[in-house]
């Protein structure tokens, strides 16, 4: 299982509109079922480094309020 933080940007504007932007705050995680590794190993292949074909289900969660937007930045956060 891997578990990550990561921060989203998002632009929206067109024409006629005005353009804004932000950076979002989420969470990660995935799991990998990696399905032929006796194969690869049966054949004197490389697996070091996670080589060779996984089956995975990856899972984001993207919080909806922005840590920096074009409106400034949430203090709430930072205090």
């Amino acid at each position: 299982m891997n578990l990550e933080a990561f921060l989203g940007f998002a632009l929206n504007g067109g024409i006629d509109r005005e353009t804004r932007f932000g950076l979002y705050p989420g969470l990660e995680a995935d799991v990998r079922q990696y399905v032929n590794f006796n194969r690869r190993l049966n054949k004197g292949k490389n697996i070091s480094g996670n080589s060779g074909n996984y089956i995975a289900f990856l899972n984001q969660l993207q919080l909806g309020t922005p840590i920096i937007s074009d409106l400034g930045i949430r203090l709430g956060l930072f205090l």
